[in-house]
């Protein structure tokens, strides 16, 4: 039916209603609207930029890191609890005020697992009262390492683990576009069958209020018998019943679309029946060669290995631990604070911590054991669901070569449908087909209509599932969204 009379007829029927504006809407700009405005694109958008930067912090970890701290100031003034060297004790008048502050550089080691510092810090320390007095503590220069002997190396992972993360994300949101297309396109041909079944209904019942009419005045002449009457006018009835149930349903798809793509409710939005793509049958080695490269699946299965690689080597690091620390520098201490930084003395530390277990019933042993099987399971998993991505990649492949023959299919169909019954009416008129005959021409066209636009909307299904999984136009029409950078920056 063409543009015109959707809008006549919808216009009409709208009339009733409070609705104050009727204009076509195309299944491209619904699809546009999805992408840019809908809660669904806002929530990938927001979860890849989460991904980003969540990235951009564990990049961050291989930079030094410049920061200073400091007590500016802490003053006490009160009594503390004093033990002298007999043993006694007594309570001692306090009236003090410290000053600190220490600048420090960190970098840690993706080597080793390790971090190495230089740091500056001064203290200064006074009292008040009958002893008043000053002093600084000065410590110009400290170098620091601290790092774990047979710990496992933290950075090191995590180095190898979020790039594939980040990737993977991106990934994800490529195809959570595509899942919000497919999803948006379902809503659209949802409303588009709700108005196509209700611009049925209402030609129906159009045409069954003709026939009623027409058998009233057949039934004075005595052609037709008033059992063939009394089933027109209840044909007439239920074509009334099911037109307003189907102006209750067109309403709610309609609103269900409108709200999906953020839009005000108080616009009637008449879908218009999208054209199919031409398209050439898909390989399935090419499809499958493309999901393997740009479908998320294979980073998430990179990811799983590492992290489970990860938790065994964490599993393994739990069973002895060494840390060494050592700290070489210069301090100085004086009442005057020039002074402080002249006369400097070596400050040298060396810790080595060591844990090791003498008997531990072989916990951190069931621990290696449980991390290694794990592992394992993680693998056997992975290769079920490489075999599922497989066979999911091929079904689909297969389905929407199909897919363009069953659309012909319902078209052919369709348009025979709308043929018989214009012509069973004709033939009712003229005596030569009962009631019965009529009702099953009528129904045949309604069932065809909507077969016709529920294959269509598969044959789209279809088109955005292989895009989805691929991450590539094979049309060369509607490229993939890729915009990753412009996205996670603003």
């Amino acid at each position: 039916m063409s543009k015109k009379i959707y809008l006549v007829v919808l216009g009409v029927l709208l009339a009733l209603s409070s609705l104050a504006e009727v204009r076509d809407f195309s299944m491209e700009k619904a699809i546009l609207l999805a992408r840019t405005q809908s809660v669904s694109a806002a929530t990938s958008r927001n979860r890849l930029r989460a991904a980003y930067w969540r990235y951009v912090a564990n990049r961050a970890t291989l930079l030094p890191e410049l920061s200073f701290t400091g007590t500016l100031p802490d003053f006490k003034r009160g009594y503390n609890l004093y033990q002298n060297a007999q043993g006694g004790y007594q309570f001692v008048r306090t009236n003090v005020m410290q000053l600190s502050g220490e600048l420090s550089v960190v970098q840690n080691i993706p080597w080793t697992g390790g971090t190495i510092g230089l740091s500056s810090s001064l203290e200064r320390v006074e009292t008040y009262g009958t002893n008043s007095s000053q002093r600084f503590l000065s410590v110009p220069i400290r170098l620091t390492l601290t790092q774990p002997i047979f710990g496992v190396n933290t950075f090191r992972w995590e180095n190898k683990i979020e790039p594939i993360r980040y990737k993977e994300a991106q990934q994800v949101y490529l195809n959570e576009v595509e899942q919000t297309t497919r999803e948006v396109i379902k809503r659209y041909f949802d409303l588009l069958i709700a108005q196509e079944t209700l611009l049925s209904a209402q030609q129906n019942e159009v045409n069954a209020r003709k026939l009623y009419d027409i058998a009233q005045v057949r039934r004075q002449n005595g052609e037709i018998s008033l059992n063939d009457e009394r089933r027109l006018q209840l044909n007439l009835l239920n074509a009334t019943s099911t037109r307003t149930a189907e102006e209750t349903n067109w309403r709610a798809q309609l609103f269900r679309l409108q709200s999906y793509l953020g839009l005000p409710s108080g616009d009637t939005l008449v879908a218009v029946i999208p054209e199919m793509l031409a398209h050439a049958q898909l390989q399935f080695d090419e499809v499958y060669q493309y999901a393997n490269t740009n479908n998320s699946f294979q980073r998430y299965a990179a990811r799983e290995r590492l992290e489970a690689d990860y938790a065994v080597a964490k599993a393994k690091g739990k069973r002895y631990g060494i840390n060494l620390f050592a700290s070489v520098g210069y301090t100085g201490q004086e009442e005057r604070l020039r002074s402080s930084y002249e006369q400097l003395i070596d400050n040298q530390e060396v810790r080595i911590g060591v844990s090791v277990p003498i008997l531990d019933w072989g916990k951190r042993k069931g621990q290696v054991k449980t991390a290694e099987w794990n592992r394992e399971v993680v693998e056997t998993q992975l290769q079920r669901e490489a075999q599922t991505f497989q066979q999911d990649i091929y079904i689909l492949v297969e389905r929407y070569n199909n897919q363009q023959f069953q659309l012909q299919v319902a078209e052919k169909s369709d348009s025979i449908a709308q043929l018989r019954y214009q012509t069973s009416i004709e033939v009712f008129l003229l005596g030569k087909i009962g009631v019965l005959e009529l009702n099953d021409a009528q129904q045949s066209k309604d069932n065809a209509r909507i077969q016709r636009i529920r294959q269509l909307w598969q044959f789209w299904d279809y088109f955005y599932r292989v895009r989805a999984l691929t991450l590539h136009d094979f049309t060369g029409i509607l490229p993939i969204d890729n915009e990753i950078e412009e996205i996670v920056r603003r």
